[in-house]
């Protein structure tokens, strides 16, 4: 794992980007770019204790990916999600998300 995710997540949403990385499935991105459409402060829900909740909606319909283990190419879409960020070492750290994919941001 980089340096840069281990210094910046924790807890569950560690333990998912370590397996996704790791999951034979995994698609690294060979064009195009992300655009972050929105991002707010997420309020509500059911997540409490958490020092800043976002909410954010991201297009990845402009990205190409390519499978690991080989086969076609895909093209990427939109994803909203929340992610939660807590203290930790007085550092904040993104330590769980929750995201669903959706038709547009």
């Amino acid at each position: 794992m980089s340096l840069e995710i281990e210094a910046t997540t924790a807890g569950s949403f560690l333990k998912y980007v370590e397996a996704e990385f790791a999951a034979p499935s995994y698609a690294r991105r060979v064009a195009g770019n992300a655009r972050l459409v929105r991002l707010a402060r997420y309020v509500g829900g059911s997540h409490s204790g958490f020092t800043v909740s976002l909410n954010a909606c991201w297009d990845s319909s402009g990205v190409t990916f390519s499978p690991r283990g080989g086969g076609p190419e895909t093209t990427g879409g939109a994803v909203d999600e929340n992610v939660f960020l807590s203290r930790l070492d007085g550092v904040l750290k993104l330590v769980e998300a929750e995201s669903e994919t959706v038709r547009q941001c």
